[in-house]
Order: C-alpha cells, then sequence, then structure tokens
C-alpha cells in the first residue's frame, strides 16, 4: 500500500524494549494534526509524548534520533493495552490508512 511505503521506519530494533506498548508512526505528506482530526471518533492517538504535548513542532527526541522534518510533522502515537484486541488494531490501521490517502487526494498529492 502506498501510505506505508511512505511511512518513516525510526531508531533501533532494540525501541521495542524500551516502551513495547508505544509505537509512533511517522507518514511524509501529512500533518499528524491533520489526520488525528479526521479520527477523532476512530482512533485514541497523539501527535507527541505528554512531555511534548504543547504542540510547539518537531519533537526533540523525533529530531535528534535524525527524523526528516517532513515525516516528523506526520508523526502519530499509538498506545495498546492489555485490553486492546487485533480487531481493534486493525480498525485502527485501516482507519489511519483511509485517512492519510483521504488528505493526500485533498492536497493533490498522486502517486501517493
Amino acid at each position: 500500500d502506498a501510505v506505508f511505503e511512505e511511512a518513516g521506519d525510526w531508531g533501533d530494533d532494540s525501541n521495542w524494549r524500551v516502551a513495547p506498548s508505544i509505537l509512533s508512526v511517522s507518514v511524509r505528506g501529512v500533518r499528524g494534526a491533520s489526520v488525528l482530526h479526521g479520527l477523532k471518533d476512530v482512533v485514541a492517538a497523539s501527535t507527541a509524548s505528554a512531555c511534548h504535548s504543547d504542540g510547539g513542532g518537531v519533537s526533540g527526541v523525533l529530531a535528534a534520533i535524525g527524523v526528516p522534518e517532513e515525516f516528523a510533522r506526520g508523526t502519530l502515537r499509538l498506545s495498546v493495552g492489555e485490553e486492546t484486541t487485533e480487531e481493534q488494531v486493525g480498525r485502527a490501521v485501516e482507519a489511519i490508512v483511509g485517512e492519510v490517502k483521504r488528505l493526500w487526494k485533498e492536497e493533490g498529492m498522486k502517486g501517493m
């Protein structure tokens, strides 16, 4: 899927040990806040950690690990818990992919 081709994978393979219930997804060509707005009734997510929730630009952590700005601005932070089901994760993936594609289309981003 084109959305996954435009998604970034940052950090190293040890990251899952630090916070196995948190996933940071970066997509080029969208603003995370715009994606969240379109998902407000479907997926609970944020664009930053609680300590960086002031909305003041790109996270210092993302910048420090070398995430390019065009991806960092499209980063979503998702969390799961003990009660989260695979079905819920699947619905969240579908909703996020659909919203990113809608935004790309709205912005005229052909080929994405």
